[in-house]
């Protein structure tokens, strides 16, 4: 993909109906806005954060229009969205003052039933991220803190309580959505917080039947999962769990992964090699991540997807957006690209 074919697929961007562009983080408006913006800053062009800026004023002006607080197509995907836009200097504002209102409605629909029980597994998990992102923005000692920390252990709780088989086995098709690859990093992510340490560490050794009897087919499965109990391990000494970590490592083959498992079209967030290449990166200097990456970002570049994004109308409508789209593939080549001026993006 050459540089200026992306053009055609911004003005197809802008020119998307409105139903067909929701407030959403993952696929609309909202995500669509943090493309634009971080754009606006790499390329220095003003068009691009005027456009990213009226995005946010109809994300902003419609956010009543949301009923769901899930990540994905809800109010905490909203939530995640103004949060990087200020801790990266996109727009100013307190971020406590500026979600406190998208808090206010997650905070009660995960405190009853009634409302959390709609919810999926998943759903469930990524909320729970959430709330772990907003519990870093409190104050220590302070009523928020404490309401914070109580809905974060009720609701891992509630979520805990539904693991089963169906979800500890393994997957011969990869997702970053992996539910519980994601449940066992957001553990380790409520970890770092420090106050329900104990708790987490009796879940993981509850849970170290089935960690230690996931072997995933797929080497992308198995990269997702050694990245996952190396966090852990990083926390939380167990001997069993770092043989398995070892084991993980010795037979996944990144060069296999980037060849035959990966396919051409598979350059998204969401399934593909976008998130790969934050996981391929997690490796560090065990292996020659260089090469990876270089070889994942070629890839990505000349995958037949920029194609179908510009000449099939039903493609585009389907893959446009930040997760599961060009915009999250995009930027990422744009990071590669600009390792310097793209530190902002991190995180």
């Amino acid at each position: 993909m050459r540089e200026n074919d992306i053009t055609p697929l911004h003005h197809q961007l802008l020119l998307t109906a409105p139903e067909e562009n929701p407030l959403s983080f993952s696929k609309g408006k909202m995500g669509k806005c943090i493309y634009f913006y971080v754009l606006s800053r790499l390329n220095k062009q003003v068009e691009f954060e005027k456009i990213a800026e009226n995005l946010l004023d109809e994300v902003f002006e419609k956010i009543d229009t949301i009923h769901s607080i899930d990540v994905q197509d809800g109010l905490a995907g909203i939530g995640l969205g103004m949060i990087f836009l200020i801790k990266k200097n996109y727009i100013q504002g307190n971020i406590n003052e500026v979600v406190k209102e998208i808090d206010n409605v997650i905070l009660k629909h995960m405190s009853y039933a009634k409302y959390y029980d709609t919810l999926s597994f998943t759903q469930r998990t990524q909320i729970l991220f959430y709330l772990c992102l907003r519990l870093k923005d409190q104050k220590k000692n302070r009523e928020n803190e404490f309401i914070y920390q109580e809905v974060i252990i009720h609701t891992l709780n509630t979520i805990y309580e539904k693991i089963d088989t169906s979800l500890t086995g393994d997957s011969l098709i990869y997702t970053i959505f992996h539910p519980f690859f994601q449940f066992l990093y957001v553990t380790s992510e409520i970890h770092t917080l420090h106050f329900y340490n104990d708790r987490i560490e009796r879940i993981w050794q509850e849970l170290t039947p089935s960690v230690l009897s996931l072997f995933p087919v797929s080497h992308s499965n198995r990269l997702y999962l050694s990245t996952v109990i190396e966090k852990i391990t990083g926390q939380w000494k167990n001997r069993e769990w770092e043989q398995h970590l070892e084991l993980l490592k010795r037979e996944t083959n990144l060069h296999f992964m980037l060849e035959k498992e990966i396919k051409d079209k598979n350059i998204y967030f969401s399934y593909g090699l976008t998130s790969l290449l934050f996981l391929i990166s997690n490796r560090g200097k065990e292996i020659e991540t260089t090469k990876y990456l270089e070889y994942a970002f070629r890839k990505i570049e000349s995958s037949e997807a920029w194609s179908l994004l510009e000449n099939d109308p039903e493609y585009f409508k389907k893959h446009s957006g930040l997760w599961n789209g060009f915009c999250g593939a995009y930027l990422a080549l744009q990071y590669w690209k600009n390792p310097i001026q793209t530190q902002t993006y991190e995180n």
